[in-house]
């Protein structure tokens, strides 16, 4: 089956076409130097048709002053084949527009151009978002920068990674604490550096600060170091994903493994007596408040049992010679 079209149907189909597109066409007949414009060109332009004689030299009226050089000289030098190009027009109120043009030149039986054709179409705002970004990216670039060199100065001791926990980057104080090269680090899941007991409440850290960017989240990890050091953490977590110059979690480091140690030492003599190392009084009672608490929550039935030695004093008495003389013996050896 044949679908005939009218020609009046048909140039209304491809003005309709042109105007979703925003892509005009154009024909220019060389030997006269005039040219035929769709409507969507007389759009791009910002004229009718009454305002415009067809003539190339009216046509050049609206070219930049600065880009008449390109158009002449692609009209002195036929080529065959498509032709790109790009040059900047003035419409009738003063308004610069970058247009961009897809042209093909037309021979004749001796090789002499008789007519040029083409598309055109006005990327002024591609070209500007184009610009605008390449500034940005060039700003964001300046900016981490500056960001990573004052993390250095300053000696912040932090990592980024991204929402699956992919570390991002790695500051060099943090390098001298852990032991592992930042270049070994990068692409790695942070995870994998936690011990196997912390690393559900890494993943349960990360997910937080996704779910709630404005909130700063403080907890304490452990992570083994290559030589097999135990190193205890205090980990900041803070959601920066929005941020073009971070885009990633921040997580800041500080190193509790003495302050940890020293709060275990004190908890250890508190409820311990000094010269046997058993749990004393004050254990005993943890213990037992410890186990109402549960019954509370989980009722249950325990039992207390006391023992009563008597003259304890003379065991005690026994130990402290027992103790002397070895003292005396660790002296002489």
């Amino acid at each position: 089956m044949v679908i005939h079209v009218s020609s009046e149907k048909s140039y209304e189909l491809l003005a309709r076409t042109e105007a979703l597109s925003h892509i005009g066409s154009w024909e220019m007949d060389l030997l006269h130097l005039r040219n035929n414009w769709s409507e969507e060109t007389y759009r791009i332009f910002g004229i009718t048709p009454e305002t415009y004689d067809n003539t190339y030299e009216s046509f050049l009226k609206f070219v930049h002053p600065e880009d008449i050089k390109i158009i002449e000289w692609y009209l002195g030098n036929p080529i065959k084949g498509p032709i790109d190009m790009e040059f900047r027009i003035v419409r009738p109120d003063g308004t610069i527009r970058n247009v961009y043009q897809k042209m093909e030149f037309k021979f004749d039986g001796q090789g002499n151009p008789v007519y040029l054709y083409g598309t055109i179409q006005d990327i002024t705002d591609k070209k500007q978002m184009k610009q605008k970004n390449a500034t940005m990216n060039v700003e964001i670039m300046k900016f981490q920068s500056m960001f990573k060199t004052l993390a250095e100065k300053h000696r912040e001791v932090f990592e980024i990674i991204n929402s699956d926990g992919t570390i991002t980057y790695v500051s060099e104080a943090l390098v001298e604490m852990i032991g592992i090269k930042a270049e070994d680090k990068v692409g790695k899941k942070i995870y994998d550096y936690a011990n196997q007991e912390d690393k559900h409440k890494l993943i349960q850290l990360v997910d937080y600060v996704l779910k709630h960017p404005e909130a700063i989240v403080r907890d304490s990890v452990s992570f083994e170091t290559p030589d097999k050091r135990k190193l205890i953490l205090e980990v900041n977590l803070q959601n920066f994903i929005m941020e073009p110059i971070i885009k990633g979690i921040v997580i800041h480091f500080r190193d509790i493994t003495s302050e940890v140690k020293m709060v275990e030492k004190i908890n250890y003599i508190n409820n311990h007596d000094e010269t046997s190392g058993l749990p004393n009084r004050v254990n005993l009672n943890k213990h037992l408040l410890g186990l109402c608490k549960k019954n509370e929550v989980e009722p249950s039935t325990f039992a207390l049992m006391m023992l009563d030695i008597d003259e304890f004093k003379y065991i005690n008495l026994i130990f402290l010679v027992f103790s002397s003389l070895r003292i005396i013996l660790l002296i002489k050896l």
